[in-house]
């Protein structure tokens, strides 16, 4: 059991909802996966993540959010995938963090394959910029993201299979427009470091 947080801006609720979500991991064991976060096992670039399963999850992920913070507002996405894994062991998660109104307050949700959604405790800094939100979600505008994150996965080795391999592949609404991916090869340590605002744009930053 995780220390209870810091009296503060830390909201009650999300103490509870984190406890919950501790039984919840309990009840997995024999539950169907409403959806694999890949398509094809073998093809570790095949997210099942179009619009609206995104919009699933991010429904489940802002149905939580809210019971904390009625003015939580969608202000960054990351999706985490360990394709080497078995899927019964999460091989993937997709985070959904929300800011407030004030962009003072942050809590993250990650939703597994299960659509079991556990919370973070939220984070608060004064002195930070404040987190803006997404006016629309960020797959919306960019519906290709997917064919971009292939295309730089194609500019480097490919991942060994190792079950610490994985990638990352993220958007803030800080930077709007802009994609983030992070490819980490669990076997030999390297990383590689990409970001888009468009299929033309691709750079690879490391």
């Amino acid at each position: 059991m995780p220390e209870r947080p810091p009296p503060g801006p830390v909201q009650g609720e999300i103490w509870q909802m984190i406890e919950e979500s501790q039984q919840r991991r309990l009840e997995r064991q024999g539950r169907a996966r409403p959806f694999a976060f890949l398509t094809d096992p073998q093809d570790i670039l095949s997210l099942n993540m179009d619009g609206p399963v995104l919009n699933a999850l991010e429904d489940l992920s802002r149905a939580a959010a809210t019971r904390a913070y009625a003015d939580a507002a969608l202000s960054g996405l990351t999706i985490a995938v360990r394709p080497f894994i078995p899927q019964e062991d999460l091989r993937g998660l997709a985070l959904f963090t929300y800011s407030t109104l004030s962009g003072r307050t942050r809590v993250t949700m990650r939703v597994d394959s299960y659509g079991l959604v556990e919370p973070a405790a939220p984070s608060e800094d004064a002195m930070a910029a404040a987190e803006l939100s997404f006016p629309a979600p960020p797959w919306e505008p960019d519906p290709g993201w997917r064919a971009v994150l292939r295309q730089a996965y194609g500019t480097i080795e490919p991942l060994s299979r190792h079950e610490f391999s994985a990638y990352y592949v993220s958007a803030r609404a800080r930077f709007a427009g802009r994609w983030e991916a992070i490819f980490q090869d669990g076997k030999t340590g390297r990383e590689a470091v990409f970001e888009w605002t468009s299929a033309a744009d691709l750079n690879r930053r490391k």
